[in-house]
């Protein structure tokens, strides 16, 4: 049952629902409140089956938001390591205080 969500990653919500989606729409934020409407007629056997499978992708979507927020931490370290550099070969005085805020919000993720 593939139905338009709102994949905008400006906010947690839209970053739970790009992820989700691609491992099963159902369980984004817009679709599931009208999961027991669309099941009501469901036979016990079917919705074990489904919310077996549910526990699956929520695994799934751990892992993979896991790891994305791994890939965005050694990238934003990288970015990080470049603009140290930069800083050494210029004015140090002058972009000390733009990399310690960007060293600060790093070691917040």
């Amino acid at each position: 049952m593939a139905k338009s969500t709102n994949t905008n990653i400006d906010d947690v919500n839209g970053l739970y629902n790009a992820f989700m989606f691609e491992i099963e729409p159902e369980l984004t934020t817009e679709i599931l409140p009208e999961l027991e409407l669309l099941y009501f007629n469901e036979s016990e056997q079917n919705r074990k089956s489904r919310y077996a499978w549910y526990a699956i992708a929520l695994e799934i979507f751990a892992d993979r938001y896991t790891s994305f927020l791994h890939t965005c931490k050694d990238y934003l370290l990288g970015i990080s390591k470049s603009i140290t550099q930069l800083s050494r070969e210029g004015d140090i005085e002058a972009n000390t205080s733009r990399i310690s805020t960007i060293e600060q919000s790093l070691a917040n993720l």
